[in-house]
């Protein structure tokens, strides 16, 4: 029988192949599946070594920064709207461009008004729908609007202008693009031009799709992975990240929803827990999940218990991250912890960035006085419906005059005021407390903003309350969504129910809820608590092995 040195030297020596045999490869076009933990950026370091001018691009914006840090001197790493910004600027022969990420949603509005068309212009890009009619409309307001750029639009016109002439495409001694599972067409089509002047590989993992509110889509890695796809394919199985049982959970999840009729043309490949002797020190100290069932008030309580017990045995620093399934679900966890005495506990309350708003305006504005497109954010606020339609049609001619103009002399004193206190905020000074009331918090009185300010003011002042010992241990709280990329110590998936984890209110289940599954168990490196608030036992249990399990004695589950 082998011994613990032998096994853990094996697999070290396959694990090593796996990344040698990408890198010998003398192909242009390589494709890289990789489950999570499973060493992608090792990889993407030995096959940048040596190499001048290479690129490393990804969609997620988290792991630009963690991308940077690892591949330091060997990769320009970007996100591929940083990226589009470099080629269009190139095009226009401009230091700086005009992006406003919202403006998708600013010619929508237009589009509703002034031909009554309700389509979403971001679909049309991500889509490629060149031809498409709403294309040419979306562009001359565009253009009205000062040669502002969106997100999604930058990336379209990069594509365009490197479509027209094969040698404006830059060339490099490599590109490697992270995370290609959660690219849609659009950016597919960006980094095939890529690959027409230099070698370029993809790496990704279907189990990890998240993205699909952008278009993003698995086929484009499952036909790029397939045997006559012109790309040479390659595995990453070993996962070093996470321990034993959660290697076998997840596994059980993806082979039980795989017999079930789910994750169908799912590139097919390994995933195996890493031998070795830090993982298995962990996973002898930790061999359950453990599943809990907490109601939701007392998750907080139950997070605080169960680091203060790890504090206690492990006497050692760790972190922590608890995952929750909604913004609302993490705004509030946070505040129970932070009310609990943990002084670290990373999660920033978010306003709501979905919609154009008159500050977005007078923002663009601050900058550029006479901008059409922040006048035409600002005036939608202050006019009246009709007005307001009036106004754009009058914009919407071949000499149609700047919005500025078409408004009245008080319209304009209205704004101006309105500037002079967004520059009085941001420099600290006294301003219109009516005005300020109008711009950062119009849905509450100014009695409501000043009791939430006192209420901040007592609970800052408060003696710290909850466990001394453990007042600092780091916490990072966020949503499944934005877990990706992260991986910590101990993890928290919180509100593990049917109704947050299945799609149409737990009735279903699709193949994203499973990706998400996966991604939130696998961001743990030690140990993970499942925490349900119902009884009810999540349809996703049912496809891992009970053994693998503690249930504590408040999981009792019903049917």
């Amino acid at each position: 029988m082998a011994s613990s040195n032998e096994i853990y030297q094996e697999v070290d020596q396959k694990r090593a192949e796996c990344v040698r045999a990408v890198v010998a490869s003398a192909s242009r076009r390589k494709i890289v599946v990789a489950g999570p933990g499973t060493g992608k950026t090792t990889l993407f370091k030995h096959v940048l070594a040596g190499k001048k001018k290479t690129l490393t691009l990804t969609f997620v914006n988290s792991l630009v920064d963690d991308l940077s840090f690892d591949l330091a001197g060997a990769s320009d790493v970007k996100t591929l709207h940083s990226f589009a910004y470099e080629v269009v600027k190139r095009f226009f022969g401009k230091d700086e461009l005009n992006v406003f990420p919202k403006l998708s949603l600013v010619i929508e509005d237009d589009a509703a008004i002034l031909i009554g068309d309700n389509s979403k212009f971001d679909r049309l890009f991500h889509e490629r729908q060149d031809a498409h009619p709403l294309i040419a409309f979306y562009s001359k307001r565009r253009r009205y609007y000062d040669n502002h750029f969106g997100f999604t639009d930058l990336v379209f016109a990069a594509a365009k202008y490197l479509e027209s002439d094969e040698n404006l495409i830059p060339t490099y001694g490599q590109v490697v693009v992270d995370e290609f599972q959660d690219f849609n067409a659009l950016e597919v089509s960006l980094i095939e031009l890529l690959g027409k002047r230099s070698p370029v590989l993809v790496a990704g993992d279907d189990d990890q799709a998240l993205y699909d509110f952008k278009q993003a889509s698995t086929k484009h890695i499952r036909e790029r992975f397939a045997e006559d796809s012109g790309w040479e394919r390659f595995t990453l199985p070993y996962c070093g990240r996470c321990t034993k049982v959660i290697v076998g959970a997840v596994n059980d999840l993806i082979q039980g929803a795989t017999k079930a009729g789910h994750l169908t043309g799912r590139v097919s490949k390994d995933f195996h827990y890493f031998d070795c002797e830090s993982k298995d020190a962990d996973s002898v100290r930790f061999p359950k999940i453990v599943h809990a069932q907490v109601y939701d008030k007392q998750m907080p309580w139950f997070v605080e218990s169960q680091i203060a017990k790890l504090a206690k045995e492990l006497r050692t620093k760790f972190s922590v991250l608890v995952i929750c399934p909604t913004a609302g679900k993490c705004e509030a966890i946070a505040e129970g912890l932070r009310l609990k005495g943990f002084r670290n506990v990373d999660y920033a309350k978010r306003r709501d960035n979905t919609g154009v708003t008159v500050l977005d305006g007078l923002k663009i504005l601050r900058d550029s006085k006479d901008s059409n497109l922040g006048w035409r954010i600002v005036a939608k606020g202050l006019l009246d419906e009709n007005s307001f339609a009036a106004l754009l049609k009058e914009s919407d001619g071949n000499k149609a005059p700047r919005v500025r103009d078409l408004l009245s002399n008080e319209a304009r004193k209205r704004v101006d005021q309105m500037l002079a206190v967004l520059r009085a905020l941001e420099e600290d000074e006294p301003a219109d407390l009516d005005i300020v009331h109008s711009l950062l918090a119009p849905d509450k009185t100014p009695y409501d903003i000043g009791v939430e300010a006192l209420s901040a003011k007592l609970e800052f002042d408060a003696p710290a309350g909850g466990i001394p010992g453990i007042r600092n241990v780091p916490i990072r709280v966020t949503t499944i969504q934005s877990s990706k990329g992260l991986a910590e110590d101990f993890v928290f998936l919180t509100h593990f129910d049917d109704r947050f984890y299945l799609s149409e209110q737990g009735t279903k289940v699709t193949d994203l809820d499973l990706c998400k599954a996966v991604v939130a168990m696998t961001r743990a490196k030690r140990r993970l608590y499942l925490l349900s608030a119902t009884e009810v036992k999540p349809t996703f249990l049912n496809w891992m092995t009970d053994s693998r399990f503690d249930f504590t004695p408040g999981a009792k589950h019903k049917g």
